[in-house]
């Protein structure tokens, strides 16, 4: 599925929708806590007060800014673009997860349209089924072409 792109000037939103098999307040940990982000998402993060600092294989480290972390919703502003992710619970106590990245310069789109696709599938073996697939390898990193990192 491609993600919905609305142009907003130079700007682009994308949405992106992911179903997990685990409950929400699961998944809000692992994304709401520093070691839930270990787990799928950086080699290292940080929280300090309303932000926290994501440290990547290929040494980048980027703060991010947490806007609203409540009711299983959280907003932060990541790479100066918005996101929004809002998780419910179903009926078998899984959780349908939505993605709202906004602002994104039309550039950079591409980007981030397949960033968070790496973001979210490792979101899911980390929540799901307790596995990390990233390498962890500083040098097969997403900069040489590797979606495992």
């Amino acid at each position: 599925m491609v993600p919905i792109a609305k142009t907003e000037g130079k700007m682009k939103s994308l949405y992106w929708k992911l179903h997990l098999k685990s409950p929400p307040d699961k998944v809000f940990d692992l994304l709401t806590s520093d070691q839930g982000r270990e787990k799928f998402w950086a080699e290292k993060s940080v929280a300090n007060e309303n932000k926290f600092e994501l440290t990547f294989p290929n040494g980048e480290t980027t703060e991010v800014f947490v806007v609203e972390e409540k009711n299983h919703t959280f907003e932060f502003i990541y790479f100066r673009t918005i996101v929004i992710i809002s998780l419910v619970g179903d009926e078998d106590n899984g959780t349908d997860l939505v993605l709202n990245n906004k602002n994104i310069p039309a550039d950079d789109y591409d980007m981030m349209a397949s960033g968070w696709v790496s973001v979210l599938m490792a979101l899911k073996a980390a929540a799901d089924y307790d596995i990390d697939l990233r390498n962890h390898d500083s040098s097969r990193t997403w900069d040489e072409g590797y979606v495992d990192n």
